[in-house]
């Protein structure tokens, strides 16, 4: 028999060298029963040394341990705990030169053998039973982690998590802590939590992606482009799989011009695989490429050919709404409405909303098949009323032409409702006109009335008194006559000579609540228009209570109030400024953009054209370039500036970069009102962040600075006794969610009030 065969049967049986209360003590760990048997070590030492012992295995011949095990018919997938033991014993005694030649013989029995992480570690963290630790692992129970180490280690004194646990406990908080950032949007936690990512050498793409979407929504170009380069980059082993080089470069798309992306396509693209997966990169920058020649008023040469049929064989054979949709403006654009009329059916076939149905209004509408597109406008009010001028203009063609059709009641409602939400004094004419033609002065006089109220003319004064007379309310008309008689002279006279309409068959029109109005002095078209950007939106971890109780559903955040009208000079802009005006009037923040980019592109935008875009931007959630747009109106004065500053702190606390926004009202003073209504914000959102990081003191310090501010709603209230009852102080806690359940009848405070008693007795 080998030699090598007999230091395997040595091994085996060394542990009967050690003695029966030993081996009844630990009879458990075979790698323990060795490593404490220093005779059983000393013996093997000699078998390195001088190739043979008769002492433990008499008359038996042996050779050196690294020759090669042959024979074996059962193959071994690797070393057990007792094949293991001696490289153990020689690492732990520091026998560098036992460990190197023990390593050699285990890779020549076992070829993949590789060297155990924990070779070096403390032999008492080897001997203690880890998995309670890795089954709170895998439930990212970090806090039971934590109580568990300590107590594991009162019970074995000096042992300390392995390597391995505690290198992959740290991975495991950092993946927790960035997709928890990211599932709430808090972009500035994500980014906070990535900062110990390497773009270099990270092996999670998933990671990548969230803090490039953080950089993305936070404006932070540079940090976007190390994730970029440090994915795409890679060579050789370190490369990523195609899959993820395909999703990234997606993905890149939104970040870079088109000509990068292709420069990147065409360098990665380098196999007939590669290429096939790349297709929906190409693809999408087809559809970004068509997207923004639909958007820019200035271009009107088409796209070429071969690019488009691409298009539209892939939309017809996916039937995805944005592809049928895409190709329907492209081809209105180009003025071919009927082609335009073919995609759009099919884009609202498949998907119903606003976009798909102003489109086909607008290609029906230049082939003058007027029946066809009311119809389209009055099946589609509900979607089309997210633009309300849209829909007005839609819908007016009826009232201007009532011998064309009759009106159903569900559209004079909506009308009427659109008039008045967004004020319209050209439409409130026009519905004061259709009235007074079908008989309903009553109702004329208060459309008319509207009108002037929001913007007088001639016409809408002319209509005025003519139901006033119908009415017989001789003595209003004798004081409009003695207050504009001078201003529209023109009038009078065929005011004196009008007929009596007809009476005919007409849709009833209600009357829009009116107010008095003061005719003493002629109003201008107002320059004051709310910009109704909407407040931060965030959406809040629950205050937890202690884990054994199931709490209430997370408070709504406070908020800070839309901003206050913006002041806008009518008299700047550019040749377009009507155009984003009234977008920006009647809601249409993506038409607001697109003109104010069209401008942009020939010519640099005022400060009130830039605050503007800003607003728009805000509105359509677009925080990061919103951002940017606000920080060029900085550069106005007075009201712009202010305005600006204002905005630029909302969407700055949108992405929860709290400091950042206390520097800016620091920097550009806002109004007293608008200057509370931010801070209490920043204060908000500093106690949540204060509460989750389990700071209570700051949390309670946060809250009362808010308190200086502004009123202190119950979820901020609640708030305020969790962070007691975590700080120890139970009267106060309790003092407090006894007030909100005794006073404003709060459910979940009864289900504190409980708890804190409960835990008290």
């Amino acid at each position: 028999m080998k030699k090598s065969t007999k230091l395997l049967r040595l091994l085996a049986a060394s542990s009967l060298l050690v003695p029966v209360a030993a081996t009844a003590v630990m009879a458990q760990d075979s790698v323990k029963l060795l490593t404490n048997s220093a005779q059983t070590f000393r013996a093997l030492d000699n078998v390195f040394d001088n190739g043979r012992d008769s002492t433990l295995v008499p008359n038996r011949p042996m050779i050196d341990p690294d020759d090669v095990v042959t024979g074996s018919t059962t193959p071994v997938a690797g070393p057990d705990d007792v094949d293991l033991a001696a490289l153990y014993y020689y690492a732990e005694h520091k026998q560098a030169d036992r460990v190197e030649k023990e390593t050699a013989r285990l890779r020549l029995k076992y070829p993949d053998f590789q060297v155990p992480a924990d070779l070096y570690d403390d032999p008492t963290s080897r001997n203690v039973d880890e998995s309670p630790l890795w089954a709170l692992y895998d439930k990212n129970d970090f806090d039971g982690i934590a109580r568990e180490v300590e107590a594991m280690s009162r019970t074995y004194p000096g042992w300390s998590p392995s390597n391995d646990f505690r290198e992959k406990l740290d991975r495991r908080k950092l993946r927790v802590s960035i997709t928890d950032a990211y599932e709430q949007k808090d972009w500035a936690a994500v980014i906070d939590a990535g900062n110990k990512i390497d773009p270099n050498t990270e092996t999670d793409a998933d990671l990548m992606w969230m803090m490039i979407e953080a950089y993305r929504e936070t404006g932070v170009t540079e940090g976007l482009t190390a994730l970029y380069r440090g994915i795409l980059g890679r060579e050789g082993d370190n490369r990523f799989s195609d899959d993820v080089i395909v999703t990234t470069l997606q993905k890149a798309t939104r970040d870079f011009p088109a000509d990068e992306i292709r420069a990147a396509v065409a360098k990665i693209g380098t196999t007939p695989a590669m290429m096939v997966k790349l297709q929906p990169v190409s693809l999408g920058l087809l559809r970004r490429e068509v997207g923004d020649f639909n958007a820019d008023k200035a271009r009107n040469e088409p796209l070429p050919e071969a690019d488009i049929m691409k298009l539209r064989s892939v939309a017809e054979a996916q039937k995805a709404p944005a592809d049928l949709s895409l190709l329907g403006w492209y081809y209105l654009k180009l003025k071919q409405p009927v082609e335009g009329m073919k995609w759009f059916k099919l884009a609202l076939a498949a998907e119903a909303n606003a976009d798909n149905a102003k489109g086909l209004y607008l290609s029906l509408a230049q082939q003058k098949l007027e029946d066809e597109a009311y119809a389209v406008a009055s099946e589609h009010i509900k979607d089309l009323s997210s633009d309300p001028e849209f829909l007005m203009n839609a819908l007016s063609l009826r009232f201007t032409r009532p011998d064309i059709g009759m009106i159903d009641a569900d559209v004079v409602e909506s009308y009427s409702a659109t008039i008045a939400e967004t004020r319209s004094a050209a439409h409130a004419e026009i519905l004061g006109w259709y009235a007074y033609n079908s008989r309903q002065f009553e109702a004329a006089e208060a459309w008319f009335l509207k009108a002037m109220e929001w913007e007088q003319s001639p016409a809408r004064l002319k209509g005025l008194v003519l139901a006033e007379n119908q009415l017989g309310k001789k003595a209003e008309v004798a004081i409009l006559f003695d207050q504009f008689a001078t201003i529209y002279p023109q009038i009078w006279e065929e005011i004196r000579t009008a007929q009596a309409p007809q009476a005919r068959d007409a849709a009833v029109v209600t009357k829009p609540v009116v107010v008095a109005v003061d005719h003493t002095a002629a109003v201008p078209v107002t320059a004051y228009y709310p910009a109704q950007a909407p407040a931060p939106s965030v959406t809040y971890a629950q205050a937890p209570a202690p884990a054994y109780v199931q709490t209430a559903p997370a408070p709504a955040p406070a908020r800070a109030a839309a901003p206050a009208p913006v002041r806008v000079n009518k008299n700047t802009g550019g040749e377009n400024q009507a155009s984003y005006y009234m977008a920006f009037k009647a809601k249409r923040y993506q038409a607001c953009v697109q003109d104010l980019q069209s401008i942009e592109a020939r010519q640099p935008l005022s400060s009130e054209a830039s605050l503007i875009k800003g607003w728009c931007l805000h509105s359509l959630d677009r925080m990061a370039e919103a951002r940017d747009a606000f920080a060029k109106a900085l550069r106005g004065g007075g009201e712009t500036r202010n305005d600006a500053a204002y905005g630029m702190a909302l969407t700055l606390l949108r992405g929860k970069l709290t400091d950042e926004a206390e520097s800016i009202i620091s920097l550009y003073p806002l109004t007293a009102q608008r200057d509370r209504e931010v801070r209490a914000e920043i204060y908000w959102q500093r106690a949540r962040s204060a509460f989750d990081r389990k700071l209570y003191q700051r949390t309670l310090d946060a809250l009362n600075a808010r308190l200086k501010v502004a009123q202190e709603p119950a979820d901020l209230s609640m708030l305020r006794g969790w962070a007691h009852y975590h700080l120890g102080h139970r009267t106060e806690a309790r003092a407090i969610f006894s007030r909100l359940s005794q006073y404003i009848g709060n459910p979940a405070a009864r289900d504190a009030l409980e708890l804190t008693s409960f835990t008290n007795r």
